[in-house]
């Protein structure tokens, strides 16, 4: 599982710089990732950059935007910054 999730890891890197038009996509799946491999400060980042990206895309993206509001809280309490 642990090497599943870092080639997961790599290819949403890879698919970050390609791909600039879905980036927002990418990040909010990349902090699931990190997330799920105890990178929590690094999945917060996602998140939040996430947010941003998605907040200028098309409606079509506001599940995912939600989404990463209420992952990045979870991953903010995992810290006890909430």
């Amino acid at each position: 599982m642990l090497a599943q999730l870092d080639e997961a890891l790599n290819h949403y890197n890879m698919a970050i710089e390609l791909s600039p038009k879905k980036e927002g996509e990418y990040l909010y799946n990349r902090g699931l990732v990190k997330s799920r491999l105890d990178m929590v400060v690094e999945a917060v980042e996602d998140y939040k950059e996430a947010i941003i990206q998605l907040s200028k895309g098309s409606s079509g993206e506001d599940e995912s935007k939600y989404q990463a509001y209420f992952n990045r809280g979870i991953c903010l309490r995992r810290l006890g910054r909430l």
